[in-house]
């Protein structure tokens, strides 16, 4: 899929950029339903450079450095070290759950140290699947690059056991 075609002209010396209609069509009637652009990876044929990528070729595969502490913000036990596993298996390789347990929150906080972070503030974000991002105004004390307060609002991943568990129990019985 190419939406626009580039070209230069030797008349005007200049280049020139076209709309191929019914791609562009196409591109968008993806994009309204959510989907990425392309199906797959645009790659520049003559450099070998690619100029986009969809689906799971998009996921930043970056292992991130910078120390996350995980604070439960709920009454459920766990919860904490839940999500340091969470971040650490999406490449936030130092999560770490914090035994603070300041309790009492409805939304997950992630607070970055700066906001030279909001970037992978917003990938914390999306690995969690929610979370409020808040500047740090010295509310909360810890050390490292971000502290995030797991709340009520955190739905931990499902497991591996939960599935086998639901589905054993979902089967019919016959007496």
């Amino acid at each position: 899929m190419d939406p626009v075609t580039n070209s230069y002209s030797t008349e005007d010396l200049g280049w020139h950029t076209y709309l191929n209609q019914d791609e562009w069509k196409a591109m968008m009637e993806r994009i309204d339903q959510g989907l990425p652009p392309t199906e797959g990876n645009l790659v520049d044929e003559s450099t070998g450079t690619v100029i986009a990528t969809a689906g799971a070729d998009a996921v930043d595969a970056t292992v991130k450095t910078n120390w996350i502490a995980v604070q439960n913000g709920t009454t459920t036990a766990g919860l904490a070290f839940t999500a340091a596993e969470q971040l650490q298996a999406s490449n936030f390789i130092n999560a770490v759950a914090d035994a603070t347990d300041p309790g009492g929150f409805e939304q997950t906080l992630i607070i970055p140290y700066s906001s030279s972070l909001n970037y992978e503030a917003q990938q914390i974000q999306q690995v969690l699947g929610c979370g409020k991002i808040i500047e740090d105004d010295g509310t909360y004390s810890f050390s490292g690059s971000f502290l995030v307060i797991i709340g009520a609002d955190y739905t931990p991943p499902a497991t591996t056991s939960d599935s086998s568990s639901s589905s054993s129990s979902s089967g019919s019985s016959s007496s």
